[in-house]
């Protein structure tokens, strides 16, 4: 008989796994709680058009689609588009009592991409993440990214990088340009804007090859691929607008583990200056706002070095109001107690509907796929999509790398695996009797098991132990009433005789007391 496999780009997550992400949730949930945020559940598919209206390109063409009922549907690549059709539906104001206003909200649930599964990308997929909506101004956008930073926090994971921008400035930049009569203006911005994110996930990306390479720890397969592939999509922009200046790509010219660093190190500036003759040439850009914008897309540090120098370059467009915003997110931050972050002006998040703060987290332990979180601003999507005018922020968690990001931090050594607590041992002939005690542990709050196999009570002893019970109780031959309370320490097993009447209360002493000696 033949052998099943899971489907490429998927994993099964045995019980082990699953006590950690279990953990991981819990305290995502508590700390979104602790916020105020309420829970919702969205369907696992839903309409194409409703995620093809405002996704970006990338999602667009990456999306699992089929067609049934006379329609066609898609699994859900994301969900911000979800919640804002929920929104829409009315079916917040009529929830009972009524849902509070502004709503706050989370999510946690897979979502599906068809794309070439690597580590840390997969096309089945975890997302957990928060919308606020009805909320406009700068201390809805630092509540949300103090939230998320806080996650990180109470998950003990070091190393990780926030870096805050406002798409809103490039986009208030291009709305002073005509741009090309052949293209709405809408689709020429989001194009500029498309390959701003390109550039600047570029430079990141081939800075982080050179340092992996300087530290001999890099996956080079991988990092070839990306050199490769992204030297290949700007070739075909080169070739389409016929660029003949000094940062042509010759298509001859391999990628190798002998020119990887010097591929890499030339590839940002390959990028500058493709994009910036293919908007000179196909959107009618000026060449001088193009620089201004490569110029912008540059700035980077803290907020107190950055933003004065962005205010010198963007002094009299209309681009200030949107600066302003940033630096007022900034100084709200403080009073989260959010520091050392970093403002980055070319963040701009490769989704369609953003318009104004965007942020990402970057983790150090994730290596290439380094992006944990991302999210931002976005104003229009609910009235996009049928509802009334509404302002709008969030974030999402890649919830597999979340816990990838924990476990890396080593925070899972020492987390217990086992599935129960107690594991009652019993004598031939008081099988009912083990029931009855199990099911009194169960009561009480505490995990408990019997054993279903028939096995001696040398061999049950040794199975709480493959178990991991921390507590295994054994009853007495000659009086169901009596038990023998055994608990594993350090130095082998304790054993001590006491009461079924007393079990209860003496196994949750012992818990207790470790709890606290623990703290």
């Amino acid at each position: 008989m033949d052998r099943f496999h899971v489907p490429r780009g998927t994993r099964d997550f045995p019980p082990d796994e699953m006590v950690v992400r279990n953990y991981v949730e819990r305290v995502v949930r508590d700390t979104f709680e602790s916020f105020g945020f309420q829970q919702i559940q969205t369907p696992t598919f839903e309409s194409f058009d409703l995620f093809a209206a405002r996704s970006g390109e990338e999602i667009r063409e990456s999306m699992f689609i089929f067609a049934s009922d006379a329609g066609r549907y898609a699994l859900r690549p994301e969900l911000t588009a979800p919640v804002c059709r929920l929104v829409v539906s009315g079916t917040l104001s009529k929830t009972d009592p009524p849902t509070p206003f502004p709503y706050k909200l989370y999510y946690l649930g897979p979502c599906f991409r068809y794309c070439k599964p690597q580590a840390g990308r997969y096309r089945e997929f975890f997302q957990v993440g928060t919308e606020l909506i009805g909320a406009s101004g700068e201390l809805a956008d630092a509540e949300v990214i103090a939230l998320a930073v806080k996650v990180l926090r109470r998950l003990n994971i070091p190393g990780c990088q926030l870096k805050i921008g406002n798409v809103g400035i490039f986009q208030k930049l291009l709305s002073q340009q005509n741009g090309n009569g052949g293209q709405l203006r809408q689709d020429w911005e989001l194009d500029v804007i498309h390959d701003i994110d390109h550039l600047v996930h570029t430079t990141e990306m081939c800075e982080a090859i050179a340092q992996r390479a300087e530290r001999r720890q890099a996956n080079i397969q991988d990092d070839i691929a990306f050199v490769s592939s992204t030297r290949s999509f700007l070739y075909h922009i080169q070739d389409r607008i016929d660029y003949s200046g000094d940062s042509e790509i010759r298509p001859n010219e391999d990628v190798s583990s002998h020119n990887l660093c010097e591929q890499a190190e030339s590839l940002p500036k390959v990028a500058e200056d493709t994009f910036l003759e293919k908007w000179t040439t196909e959107l009618s850009l000026p060449e001088e706002m193009g620089r201004l914008l490569l110029e912008v897309s540059h700035l980077r540090g803290p907020g107190a070095a950055v933003i004065p120098q962005a205010k010198d370059l963007l002094a009299g467009t209309d681009a200030m109001e949107s600066l302003d915003n940033l630096s007022r997110v900034v100084e709200e931050l403080a009073s989260f107690g959010v520091t050392g972050f970093e403002v980055v002006l070319g963040i701009v998040r490769n989704l369609d509907f953003y318009t104004g703060t965007v942020f990402e987290i970057d983790s150090a332990l994730l290596g290439a796929q380094k992006q944990v979180c991302g999210g931002g601003r976005y104003d229009n999507l609910v009235k996009e999509f049928g509802g009334e005018s509404m302002p709008a922020t969030g974030f999402a968690f890649g919830f597999d790398r979340l816990v990838k990001a924990f476990k890396e931090a080593k925070n899972d050594e020492g987390m217990s695996r086992a599935p129960v607590d107690v594991l009652v041992i019993y004598p031939e002939g008081l099988r009912s009797a083990s029931v009855k005690i199990a099911e009194l542990l169960r009561d009480s709050g505490l995990r408990a098991a019997v054993d279903l196999c028939g096995r001696s009570i040398e061999d049950q002893k040794e199975y709480a132990g493959k178990l991991g019970a921390k507590y295994s109780v054994v009853i007495d031959e000659t009086s169901a009433e009596k038990v023998k309370l055994r608990e594993k320490v350090r130095t082998g097993i304790e054993e001590t005789e006491l009461p079924v009447s007393a079990l209860v209360g003496e196994i949750t002493r012992r818990i207790k007391s470790e709890t606290n000696s623990g703290n």
